[in-house]
């Protein structure tokens, strides 16, 4: 099994190219790998018998292609991919229009765009062609015969989505979604998916209208404009805006990280999440017994109280405004509260003021610990609970029978009403397999776990505790990512990871050097969303193949970290996709880095030059680094920096030059010069040859 990106195709002529698009593209199909026989004019592209994927299958492990895009700056790497993105973009926007989801941005359709993606899931081959204001979706099992058309979507023509049904497993879109992939995207660099680089005529479903309209005549959720209440909006729309990570459910089949907003990244927000994405794969390899990236090894997680979070989230500026109002909600038998915790298995009574009594009722043990202390954590933890349930129904589609009477809340009407409508949430969020669901299962297993008031004298609600111990109340394996993530504590605690390495303990993750961070970032970033992936039901619009993109990949990483990076990375998929064999994955680098380079086959590589494909005879994989420096980095100018290069260009002249002396030079200081700075041995000898015949020296 193998799932590629093979070729994209532009089909403009050159006096028609919009450069914001194309930029320095030309007309003609790029190859990425050797599936096809790379051939520009043949209308009818031919499989290559003797591909790589035909002669090395599962090369890089079950399921797993990797292949790479090189080239000096300028050549045309990221105008490569954002010509796929723009391609994938535009045919999600062709499934997603007219369906309402408030947590995502609409999407864009980018106009005029007239290019062709070719990718191959096992011995299928896909295009997708855009053209236009139109889309094609074709597909073909033989080269023997043209692609035809699985659909084909237009701006303004409604017909193709007509049987879209988010809950239907033989609905049109889930059907495409099974022959089509997933794109993640990674890049860290700051010069990069900056909006204003990306701006270009688009076209917004206006759901008002109920038709595909110009972008300007729509505001960011896909509705009329309205000068009073969208005058803080932006008439203007970068379709790139779109798809960094938003609550969609992962039905548009791209994103971009990190999330930028206006051009800029918040790095404290994302070394927030980072950290939060890693602490599964820690205790993961904890629990293994082996170490996760470089000898680190998980110490322990310590836990606290986010009091400073809680106020935010709840808006409140002394938490006790939130204990007096889940007391009195809780005493309130027409509450939504009560109705949540019966419905989860929550037992009202331990928060119940008469605990004592309570506990010689049921025959449990007395704590007088738990009595003082739990109740603040428990009730904010129940206050959570109300909100996540109002928010997943808000912003999911999958849920969107329980909002109630076209508005957004579940908390309206009379209670006997509101409280079945909680009941059947409480019960479709408790079977709900995917990543929408995690919080809510984090916050449930919580207040779960004290029901039996079992092994709760080790908690000190102040000081925090350890996750090592507060996992020991769960009569779970955890064998699984899945199962460490349902039950770490929910959000309403801050945390400090700590790590240990070798003889040192209690490092602090926050204090690794900037290269950790990012190996950290950038792996944990597509580990968070893969696991997402793989999360969503059957029955839901789920891809299982995966594109994963690392543009330049080797920032801040020292040469080391640039060796070990694809060994690590496939390491991680293969954990994650243990019990998902079906999972297929492409990888594609644009890298400047050799070390990458080196562990990728030649045939897997694009070559560009000033946007052009460019041969080369060079072997990549395994092969010698100043090789690969020299022949897949065109670096046709020199192999030494270019302050040395000059230098000795001016040496080379002054010995030349017959004169004792010149402003810099004389014939002392150019054979101390020699001998003692120039490094390469060969350099050095033919830099004193020269100056023995020149001047006898």
């Amino acid at each position: 099994m193998s799932f590629s990106i093979n070729c994209l195709e532009i089909n403009v002529p050159a006096e028609e190219r919009n450069k914001n698009l194309y930029k320095n593209l030309s007309s003609r199909r790029y190859f990425f790998n050797d599936y096809y026989i790379q051939d520009d004019f043949s209308e009818n592209l031919v499989r290559n018998e003797r591909s790589i994927q035909n002669k090395l299958p599962n090369f890089y492990g079950e399921n797993i292609n990797i292949q790479a895009i090189v080239g000096l700056n300028g050549s045309g790497k990221s105008s490569i991919l954002d010509l796929m993105y723009i391609i994938i973009n535009n045919f999600s926007y062709m499934f997603e229009r007219s369906h309402d989801r408030s947590g995502a941005e609409s999407l864009c359709f980018v106009d005029d765009v007239e290019a062709g993606l070719y990718y191959s899931i096992e011995n299928v081959e896909y295009k997708i062609q855009c053209d236009k204001d139109k889309v094609f979706f074709q597909k073909r099992e033989t080269d023997k015969v043209p692609f035809e058309n699985v659909e084909l979507f237009q701006l303004n023509d409604l017909r193709t989505i007509k049987d879209f049904d988010w809950s239907s497993e033989v609905s049109c879109i889930s059907n495409i979604a099974k022959q089509f992939f997933y794109t993640i995207v990674s890049n860290y660099s700051i010069q990069s998916f900056i909006p204003s680089n990306y701006k270009c005529p688009t076209h917004v479903y206006n759901h008002d209208e109920k038709k595909d309209d110009l972008s300007w005549n729509v505001n960011s959720y896909g509705y009329s404009w309205d000068e009073d209440r969208d005058k803080n909006d932006n008439k203007e729309k970068i379709w790139i805006n779109s798809i960094f990570h938003k609550n969609d459910g992962y039905v548009r089949s791209i994103v971009l990280n990190p999330y930028r907003h206006k051009g800029s990244i918040d790095m404290e927000n994302e070394l927030e999440l980072s950290k939060y994405r890693i602490i599964a794969q820690l205790i993961d390899a904890d629990n293994k017994g082996v170490p996760f990236f470089d000898d680190y090894e998980l110490d322990y997680i310590h836990y606290e109280l986010d009091e400073d979070y809680v106020k935010r989230k709840f808006a409140v500026k002394n938490i006790n405004e939130i204990l007096k109002w889940v007391d009195s909600e809780i005493e309130n038998p027409e509450s939504e509260i009560g109705a949540i915790m019966v419905s989860f298995g929550i037992s009202v009574w331990q928060f119940d003021s008469t605990y004592r009594e309570r506990c010689l009722e049921m025959g449990w043990e007395y704590n007088s610990i738990y009595e003082k202390a739990s109740p603040k954590s428990q009730r904010i933890a129940l206050l959570y609970l109300k909100l996540k349930l109002e928010k997943i129904v808000k912003l999911y589609d999958v849920y969107r029978n329980f909002r109630r009477g076209g508005e957004q809340s579940i908390f309206d009407g009379p209670f006997e009403v509101r409280k079945t409508n909680l009941v059947a949430l409480c019960c479709a969020i408790d079977k709900d397999p995917s990543h929408i669901a995690t919080k809510i299962k984090q916050v449930v297993r919580f207040l779960r776990q004290d029901s039996h008031y079992k092994n709760i004298s080790w908690v000190d609600w102040k000081r925090g505790f350890n996750y090592k111990k507060y996992k020991s109340n769960f009569d779970l394996e955890l064998s699984s990512i899945d199962d460490i993530v349902n039950t770490l504590p929910p959000r309403i605690f801050k945390y400090d990871v700590f790590l240990k390495k070798g003889d040192k303990k209690g490092i602090n993750l926050a204090r690794l050097s900037s290269g950790e961070h990012q190996m950290f970032q950038t792996i944990s970033t597509h580990f968070y969303h893969i696991r997402n992936l793989l999360s969503v039901p059957e029955n839901r619009i789920k891809y299982q193949n995966i594109n994963l993109v690392f543009d330049e990949a080797e920032l801040c990483f020292h040469m080391e970290f640039q060796r070990i990076f694809i060994n690590r990375l496939i390491k991680t998929l293969n954990a994650l996709v243990e019990k998902n064999k079906n999972t297929m994955f492409n990888i594609i680098f644009i890298t400047h880095s050799p070390f990458l380079l080196s562990d990728i086959l030649d045939s897997q590589l694009l070559y560009l030059d000033d946007g052009c494909s460019k041969k080369t005879a060079q072997k990549t994989f395994g092969a010698n680094l100043n090789d690969l420096v020299r022949n897949t980095f065109f670096l046709e100018k020199g192999f030494i920096g270019a302050y040395a290069q000059e230098k000795i260009e001016k040496l080379v002249t002054f010995i030349k030059s017959g004169r004792l002396e010149d402003s810099y030079w004389n014939v002392e200081k150019a054979k101390k010069f020699i001998s003692d700075v120039i490094s390469e041995p060969i350099v050095k000898e033919c830099l004193l040859l020269l100056l023995r015949k020149e001047r006898g020296v």
